[in-house]
């Protein structure tokens, strides 16, 4: 008896162990569909969410590739508008150096044509004065010779043209002014003689005359020779010369237009006509 019941115990502990591993297995059964059915849900859902962010990846690249074909034709157009203003400046520089060159050889042209046209006139103006002395001017002789008997002599013997002292148009300066001497055309280095015996008060360098020399003939008169070359001055202040003694040779140094001797008689430093002051001493 107590074997059987023993028995009958372990049969229904077996029996109510399946049972409830059956109703366990069932349960898990449940519990694995609803974890699949679940895990479908996801698969689809992250399958959704793959191709929403495959799509926004190939919106996106097509973005930025819009966005580096257009950064790129901006650049283009930057570079070709800034290549487009650097021609443009570098033209109106060229232009503007080109108009100030063009001005400047203008002025130049004027002026050198204004200069030649005063230089023209004055030559001609030069020419005519010598050529036509004025009707009241005193005609010099054609040689000068032995001193008078006053001690007086020309300061030439030979010349080709003659301007008197008096008031012209200065053929250089180009305005009236005095002109205090007499001016005998003559070749350049022919002879110049002492008007009259004195001492040498200046001989060398002296501006619009070129050289010049200066005899004190005493009594305040003074006569005056004028533009010789350096080398045409044959005497040195201090120095005694003779009436008729040659002290220099014809040149056209200085304010000058050709080869002539400008001749002066200064009486107590003021100048006077030397023709008519020459011809009251008998020469």
């Amino acid at each position: 008896m107590g074997t059987a019941t023993k028995l009958a115990d372990r049969q229904d502990t077996a029996f109510t162990a399946a049972v409830t591993a059956a109703r366990t297995a069932e349960s898990l059964g449940k519990q694995a569909s609803v974890a699949k059915d679940a895990l479908a849900v996801l698969a689809a859902d992250a399958e959704a969410k793959l191709q929403e962010a495959s799509a926004a990846q190939a919106l996106a690249d097509q973005a930025l590739a819009e966005q580096q074909a257009r950064s790129s034709e901006l650049q283009a157009q930057l570079t070709t508008l800034r290549d487009s203003r650097i021609s443009v400046e570098e033209g109106y520089a060229i232009g503007e150096r080109k108009r100030q060159e063009e001005a400047a050889a203008e002025a130049r042209r004027q002026a050198d044509a204004r200069a030649a046209a005063a230089a023209a006139a004055a030559a001609a103006a030069a020419a005519n004065a010598a050529a036509r002395p004025p009707a009241n001017a005193p005609r010099p002789p054609s040689s000068g010779g032995q001193p008078s008997a006053s001690g007086w002599t020309m300061p030439i013997r030979s010349y080709g043209s003659y301007q008197s002292y008096g008031m012209r148009l200065h053929p250089i300066l180009g305005y009236w002014r005095l002109h205090a001497g007499d001016d005998f055309g003559a070749g350049c280095g022919t002879p110049i003689y002492a008007t009259a015996s004195g001492t040498v008060q200046f001989a060398g360098g002296s501006s619009g005359f070129g050289n010049a020399i200066t005899l004190n003939h005493g009594g305040g008169v003074t006569s005056v020779y004028g533009h010789m070359y350096s080398y045409g001055v044959m005497v040195r202040t201090g120095q005694t010369v003779q009436a008729g003694q040659q002290i220099g040779a014809v040149g056209s140094a200085g304010l000058s237009t050709g080869c002539h001797l400008h001749f002066e008689i200064r009486q107590g430093g003021v100048a006077t006509s030397p023709m008519p002051f020459l011809r009251a001493r008998g020469v």
